[in-house]
């Protein structure tokens, strides 16, 4: 799922991965949320489902790599800024920061049953 207008990206595994480790299911979601204070909030998410007899294997399941593509979309965005928005950075106006909320493994968003 892709909704451009409210900065959500989604993608469900369908073959392969780690639905070949034992889970049903399988997606990660990104949502960039925008704050007053021109800074934004990326927001990640995994949900997964899978089986008792494959349990151990949500141990494997990690937000560490969505962490890191967070940082890759705040570097981008750093890079697009208009010429203006980098000549006030150099006045000395705060500029656009942009946050990644991470979480750690064990804190993993979203479903973590492992029926």
């Amino acid at each position: 799922m892709v909704d451009n207008k409210n900065y959500v990206k989604e993608a469900r595994v369908i073959e392969g991965g780690f639905l070949d480790l034992g889970f049903w299911k399988y997606s990660v979601r990104f949502e960039i949320i925008g704050k007053e204070d021109k800074t934004s909030v990326i927001r990640s998410t995994i949900e997964y489902e899978g089986d008792d007899q494959h349990a151990s294997n949500a141990s494997l399941v990690s937000t560490s790599v969505l962490a890191s593509i967070a940082e890759a979309i705040t570097k981008y965005i750093k890079e697009q800024r208009s010429p203006a928005q980098a000549s006030e950075q150099t006045t000395g106006e705060k500029a656009p920061e942009q946050t990644s909320e991470k979480q750690a493994p064990e804190q993993t968003s979203g479903e973590r049953s492992m029926n």
